[in-house]
Formats: structure tokens, sequence, C-alpha cells
């Protein structure tokens, strides 16, 4: 590969990278209590009921660094303090999603908020086919240009902004809402509605507690 081609490429995979963040991020920042109610399934999967108090704080900070990470992945800027970032993140959520898939029953991982939906396994592949991604990112920044006082600028604005809009949401009711229960919605239909969709799937789960041992039993028809 000639390294014009190679340096296009590597150009490519870093905005591709940058953007999916960017997006993660945003869809993050406009709803956090949505957010913060995936982070609650997390925190009590793994044995971390302690931390359900911050779960909407732990929500905005995981929307605003990946938004930020994200546009400055874009832009270029701070590659060699962003780009080592990125891959552990992407191997840490590799390494979450993973057990997600297998030992944890937390189901859709959350990743883009309620806009996609995605089970455990296909959320693996995504996190296994960025890996290489964000890795190359990260070996490509050797000719990174000299760091600029005004790249801090940037990364600061990347910052303040979904944070800004993650709280006016929290406040507030989310910017976009895409639940099926989002204002406006006829909540007794949409129940049914709901309800009608599961059994037709065969999904109908009854749920028994068993009131000598406290065990909670579920069974499938």
């Amino acid at each position: 590969m000639s390294p014009r081609l190679k340096s296009i490429s590597f150009v490519v995979l870093r905005w591709l990278l940058g953007a999916l963040f960017i997006f993660s991020g945003a869809v993050k920042c406009v709803d956090p209590v949505g957010t913060s109610l995936y982070v609650d399934k997390y925190l009590a999967a793994y044995g971390m009921e302690f931390m359900l108090p911050a779960s909407l704080t732990l929500a905005v900070a995981l929307s605003v660094v990946e938004f930020a990470l994200g546009v400055m992945l874009v832009v270029g800027y701070l590659r060699r303090y962003v780009a080592p970032v990125v891959f552990v993140l992407v191997a840490l959520f590799s390494v979450v999603t993973l057990l997600s898939a297998t030992v944890l029953p937390i189901g859709d991982c959350g990743c883009f908020g309620s806009v996609i939906m995605l089970e455990p396994w296909m959320s693996l592949l995504k996190n296994l086919c960025l890996l290489p991604v964000a890795w190359l990112v990260w070996r490509g920044v050797k000719d990174e240009s000299k760091v600029e006082r005004w790249h801090f600028a940037i990364l600061g604005a990347a910052t303040a902004l979904p944070l800004v809009v993650s709280l006016y949401a929290a406040a507030h009711l989310p910017l976009v809402d895409v639940s099926p229960y989002r204002e406006g919605t006829a909540l007794r239909d949409a129940v049914v509605a709901e309800q009608s969709m599961l059994v037709d799937e065969g999904r109908c789960v009854l749920i028994f507690e068993d009131m000598a041992t406290g065990e909670v039993v579920e069974s499938e028809t």
C-alpha cells in the first residue's frame, strides 16, 4: 500500500470511529435519565448496588466522554492522548458485552440508548469489529503535528456541549424521546399493544416468588 493510500485509509478509519463515538455520546446525552437505567442494570449485575445513587452521574459522564473523544478523533487533534483512551474504552466495552452475552443476563446493552436496540451478541460483534480499528487509529498517531493550546480549547468545547445538554435534559424532559411511552402516547393503548405483541411472539413470561425463600422464578409460556 502506497504511503498516500495508507494515510487516506487511516483518516477514513479515524473519521468512522469518531463519528460512531459522537453518535453514541449524543443519543445518551439527550436522555441521561434513560441512559442511567441501563447503568443501573450493569451495576446490579456486577453486584455494585452501592453505586446506584450515582447512576445518573455516571450516565452523564459516559455521554460526555464518548462525545468529546469522538469530536477529537474527527478533527484530528490531540490524537496521541485520545487514541489510546479510545482503544482502552473499546476493549473494556468488548469485555463487558462478552460477559453480557455469556454469563450476565443484562439484555440490550444500551450502547446507543433507545435509538438502536442491540442484543448482547450483536453488541459484542460490533465492539470486536471496532477493536482493530481503534488499534490502527492508535498506531497511526506517529505523524501527529505539534499540539497547540487551542486544541485543548476544542476539547473543552466538545466536553461542555454534551454536558450542558445532559444537565438540561436531566432537569426537564429528554430532548429526543424515542421510548415507547414518550410524551403524547396513549399509555393504555401502548401497554395493550406491547402485551399483545409479546403473546403473539410466544414470549409471555410469568414471574413467581417463593414466599418462604424469596426466590423469584420466571416461566416463559
